[in-house]
């Protein structure tokens, strides 16, 4: 009787883990557009109040300070070197390299390349065309195309 529950939970825990890991690529992907979208709020509310000089000051700024309610698994500003004890499937922002930092669960399998990744990393990062081929924004010459939240380093979640 033992081996034959064991044998049934084996089965269904084969089947339940890959439902986890796209429960949590899709709360994540979530996640990443709402911040996309307070971000480009923020901007446009900053610009239709006269206020386009301060759009630059949302560079490096904590995303998650823009949203009406922050997501249950966001822990805040921890300043760590590594995540190694924070809990997985958890958001929270590195203030000295002003980083949002979202450490990986074990159901969801996000690669960089070929190597999977524990962490996905991002900064807010100003969006523009540079014209003048200097890679420094530049009011007079480039064409502005927003604040993002912007992946350190690409990434893609294996289905």
């Amino acid at each position: 009787m033992v081996i034959l529950i064991g044998i049934l939970a084996g089965f269904a825990l084969q089947r339940l883990l890959p439902l986890i890991g796209k429960a949590e690529a899709v709360a994540f992907a979530t996640v990443v557009n709402q911040l996309d979208n307070a971000l480009l709020l923020e901007t446009a509310k900053r610009i239709a109040g006269g206020k386009s000089a301060s759009v630059p000051q949302l560079i490096g700024s904590n995303p998650m300070d823009l949203m009406q309610r922050p997501p249950d698994n966001y822990l805040g500003e921890i300043s760590v070197g590594s995540d190694g004890r924070i809990a997985k499937r958890s958001w929270y922002f590195n203030p000295i390299d002003d980083t949002l930092v979202y450490r990986i669960g074990s159901g969801a399998h996000f690669v960089a390349g070929e190597r999977r990744l524990k962490r996905v990393e991002f900064q807010v990062s100003m969006v523009f065309r540079d014209r003048d081929g200097d890679q420094v924004y530049s009011p007079q010459a480039d064409d502005f195309g927003g604040i993002s939240l912007r992946p350190k380093q690409p990434y893609r979640v294996l289905k």
